[in-house]
């Protein structure tokens, strides 16, 4: 499964131009008529955006992070994936996350 990182070198994957990357995916899903490639992208955003991997902690921002993750939780459940697909999604997403953390959030 693709996550924006897969189309950035390290250091560039956090830069205006991935930014105008991954906005263009997003009208490409919502909008237009989007490559697999682009929906794999947000979807693997949007999971990781929304927490759906990590547990939260309780602290100012729980409220915030459990909306985000249940919006999360209701893309999933409607898709649907296989096994194999919420594997590669949940690899994915945590490959974003962990650059996040690195590099920077979008």
């Amino acid at each position: 499964m693709k996550s924006l990182s897969n189309w950035f070198r390290p250091g560039q994957r956090r830069d205006d131009e991935a930014e105008e990357k991954l906005r263009a995916c997003y009208r490409s899903v919502f909008k237009g008529k989007p490559t697999k490639a682009e929906q794999e992208v947000v979807l693997s955003d949007l999971c990781a955006f929304s927490g759906v991997h990590t547990l939260a902690a309780a602290d100012d921002n729980l409220i915030q992070r459990e909306g985000r993750r249940s919006v999360g939780y209701r893309v999933l459940r409607y898709l649907e994936l296989e096994e194999a697909e919420r594997t590669a999604l949940m690899q994915a997403v945590v490959m974003e996350t962990l650059i996040s953390d690195a590099e920077g959030d979008l």
